[in-house]
């Protein structure tokens, strides 16, 4: 009975129906090239109204307008240029080619969807123009019906592929902030372990004849902060698959950090009881970058962290006694990274030297954005 619990069947036999799609996509145009040319060639045979009757000729005009999209996926434009140019020549010369204009609706749809919206317009509105001109060419005068059914053919196609270019670019938009997201997080998470494992190795080694005990004390304060540092890695890696992570009521942790690595930090928590998930993220990556870079640049003994209300935003604020603005944290990928953050939740940040000397970095996160 337990080996009927164990059943791989279902996986093997979804592939092939998962291979099938694929397969008919990568041959998408060459099923459309069949289909069209078909459709074509039957509109040909009857020139009953024709100005021109069927000959050759018209079949290899036909031909070039449809066969063509075969080879759509190497050369689009190109493609859409011989297409065109061969249905002008058509519908100028009389033939009953209208059958072929709908390799034209094929093409739009796949250029507005691969080219930026400027260009798809340029070609596929030249293309547009040109095909027209073969009935007026071949009668001297377009009628309404020519006009209104070739823009509703020729449009609606243009404008599905510009949708589905507009979201692709939305989508690889998406993914590009959220690398971005990623390479913050590493750098904050890392750097700041890396930075109290520096200061306490530093420590460690100043102490290890004088006073054992400290320096004792050091090695232990560098375990404790590389565990803590695979427990954030592991923690960004979670935000990857669950999107959850550490927000502003883990700040105090922080602090208590900074404390052990030899910094005296004072925490002022004002901050309102509910924090949207965005804004509350953002001020504890703020506060985590802030602290890694008193640490490493500052030379300070001293830092104030301070969550507040003000104005409807939540005012992040860590301030400290060191060098001010001289220091590399004033121009390292670290401010810009905490800019960034605000940023994205509509708030602003501004670092630089404080009133009273030292360095400080302020940031106002509107609570209005939801995360």
């Amino acid at each position: 009975m337990r080996r009927r619990t164990v059943v791989p069947a279902p996986r093997l036999s979804y592939a092939p129906a998962m291979r099938v799609p694929a397969r008919l996509r990568a041959r998408s145009d060459l099923v459309a090239a069949v289909l069209l040319t078909g459709f074509a060639l039957l509109a040909l045979a009857d020139d009953r109204g024709a100005e021109r009757p069927t000959d050759m000729v018209g079949v290899v005009l036909v031909l070039m307008a449809t066969v063509p999209i075969a080879l759509r996926p190497r050369a689009p434009l190109v493609v859409l240029a011989v297409v065109s140019g061969a249905l002008m020549a058509a519908l100028a010369a009389g033939y009953a080619a209208g059958g072929a204009t709908l390799s034209l609706a094929w093409l739009f749809g796949h250029v507005a969807a691969a080219y930026s919206t400027r260009v798809a317009l340029a070609a596929c509105g030249t293309s547009a123009v040109a095909v027209l001109a073969g009935p007026l060419a071949a009668r001297g005068r377009l009628n309404a019906g020519e006009v209104v059914g070739g823009l509703v053919l020729f449009s609606l196609p243009w404008l599905a592929g510009d949708r589905i270019r507009a979201r692709r670019e939305a989508a690889s938009g998406a993914a590009q902030r959220e690398r971005e997201r990623i390479a913050r997080d590493l750098h904050d998470t890392v750097a700041h372990a890396l930075t109290a494992v520096a200061v306490q190795a530093d420590a460690g080694d100043a102490l290890l004849d004088s006073d054992p005990e400290r320096a004792r004390a050091a090695l232990g304060a560098i375990g404790a902060t590389a565990r803590e540092a695979l427990r954030d890695v592991r923690q960004v890696v979670s935000e990857l698959r669950e999107g959850e992570g550490p927000g502003v009521e883990a700040v105090s942790e922080l602090v208590a950090a900074a404390r052990r690595d030899g910094l005296e930090v004072e925490l002022v928590d004002r901050r309102p009881p509910a924090v949207p998930a965005r804004v509350s993220a953002a001020a504890y990556r703020i506060v985590q970058e802030s602290l890694t870079n008193v640490l490493r640049h500052a030379g300070a003994r001293r830092a104030r962290v301070r969550l507040d209300t003000e104005g409807g935003a939540l005012l992040v604020a860590v301030e400290d006694d060191g060098r001010g603005a001289t220091g590399g944290a004033a121009t390292g990928h670290g401010i810009a990274g905490m800019r960034e953050r605000a940023a994205l939740c509509g708030g602003e940040l501004h670092a630089g030297a404080g009133d009273d000397g030292g360095f400080s970095v302020v940031a106002r996160l509107p609570l209005g954005t939801r995360g």
